[in-house]
């Protein structure tokens, strides 16, 4: 994973996330276990989107770049260094739930 600093405007700060696994609809699970805020109408349009203590993250399902704002956080570069952790665990394959729909099959 790689993390890119890019100047916006009036001095701002935002970075890139460069993901090694693409992001799933899935993962947002993680994200919230992790106390992460999610939007469902975000989702629904299929963008990744969680917010925490003023850090925001957002991209679309099934990129490997995300947008990152910390949004004048004091503490944003313990954020970003969270937010990183939860993009490495999500990314680790999850068990299916009871509830989760069952995998589609390939087409042969």
């Amino acid at each position: 994973m790689k993390r890119h600093l890019v100047k916006s405007c009036c001095g701002g700060k935002g970075y890139i996330f460069e993901l090694d696994t693409p992001i799933s609809r899935e993962s947002l699970t993680v994200f919230r276990q992790s106390g992460f805020k999610t939007s469902e109408v975000y989702s629904r349009v299929g963008v990744f989107f969680v917010e925490k203590n003023g850090l925001t993250a957002s991209g679309p399902f099934g990129g490997t770049k995300m947008q990152v704002r910390c949004g004048g956080a004091a503490n944003c570069s313990q954020l970003l260094d969270n937010l990183e952790n939860t993009f490495k665990v999500a990314a680790i394959p999850q068990p299916l739930s009871p509830d989760s729909p069952a995998p589609l099959e390939k087409a042969k």
